[in-house]
């Protein structure tokens, strides 16, 4: 999936990733990819078992520079924000799914109080067709 958002041209400012094992594993793996240094990647104990309500506090209190932000976490909570963030539903992002979401204000404090409009949802079994 790291060579896909590569593929897509995305490059994140701001990389936040819970600590649990797996997700550092594909924090790392996906910053690699994009040239992200893994010095820079922010490891949230927050974002580990995380409510959609405590991701959604996380989202407003980002950074006014940081303009693509990416956030490494586990389900349910990320899918639930998804669906409150974005303007399509999702039912599950899958293990290693990707959803994009872009919001008309460049404030994160008066973005994750709007709907944005979801840009991307791809998953390494949608991209295996891709190819």
């Amino acid at each position: 999936m790291g060579e896909h958002i590569e593929r897509l041209g995305i490059k994140p400012d701001l990389v936040l990733s819970s600590p649990a094992k797996r997700a550092k594993k594909t924090a790392k793996i996906v910053a690699h990819k994009l040239g992200y240094s893994e010095e820079r990647i922010e490891w949230l104990d927050r974002i580990y078992e995380a409510s959609v309500q405590t991701l959604l506090y996380t989202v407003c209190q980002l950074p006014k520079e940081a303009k693509r932000v990416m956030i490494v976490g586990h389900n349910p909570a990320l899918t639930m924000l998804a669906n409150i963030l974005g303007d399509v539903a999702i039912d599950n992002i899958p293990t290693a799914g990707i959803v994009g979401i872009a919001f008309d204000s460049s404030d994160w404090h008066e973005a994750c109080r709007m709907q944005g409009h979801t840009i991307l949802f791809d998953y390494p079994k949608k991209v295996k067709g891709l190819s």
